[in-house]
């Protein structure tokens, strides 16, 4: 069914309003007042923050600027230090392998047993040692090799060659013996 309503608007009934009761212009304002004052009292004192670090910052970044030199001469100066050092520890590692190896010349010609000669004696890479040599009997080379382990200069001793050769008319043993040297670093050896 079709309705149709043919009331005038004020004569239609109404429903329960809701009436504000009538304030103030004072009361207005101070309602006014109460928001804004806290808002308007944040801002004035983030804009007072802001303004002092950005002071803040101008004053590190002058003072950035002002010990630029200073801190590039420091990181120079670090450089330099640290090259100074380097050459050093190898000025260290040359010194202490200069007596190094006349210390060890020294003990060597001390162990030779009688009758017994080098012919050659190399250093290689790694501290490997080779020495070559002639005598008349291998417990005369198996005596050096014993003297040789006995040291702080020699580990690792063991003999690679030993054959009986005739030299001027006489039956003469020739070897090779390989050793590692222990460095002055790592041994008791001066």
């Amino acid at each position: 069914m079709i309705r149709i309503n043919l009331l005038l608007p004020e004569d239609l009934p109404k429903g329960p309003t809701i009436k504000m009761p009538r304030m103030s212009g004072l009361v207005g304002l101070g309602l006014f007042l109460l928001v804004l004052l806290p808002i308007g009292t944040t801002a004035y004192q983030q804009g007072a923050k802001l303004k002092m670090l950005r002071g803040s910052i101008s004053e590190v970044q002058a003072e950035s600027v002002r010990l630029k030199p200073v801190v590039e001469r420091i990181h120079r100066l670090n450089q330099e230090s640290r090259d100074l050092t380097n050459r050093l520890q190898i000025v260290r590692r040359l010194d202490g392998r200069r007596t190094f190896h006349v210390s060890m010349m020294d003990v060597l010609s001390e162990l030779l047993p009688r009758h017994l000669w080098l012919t050659d004696v190399q250093e290689h890479a790694g501290g490997l040692l080779t020495i070559h040599g002639g005598t008349f009997s291998n417990l005369v080379v198996a005596e050096l090799m014993i003297r040789l382990e006995e040291t702080d200069f020699f580990t690792d001793v063991r003999l690679v060659q030993a054959e009986r050769r005739d030299t001027e008319g006489r039956s003469m043993i020739q070897f090779e013996i390989h050793a590692r040297l222990v460095g002055p670093q790592g041994g008791n050896a001066q």
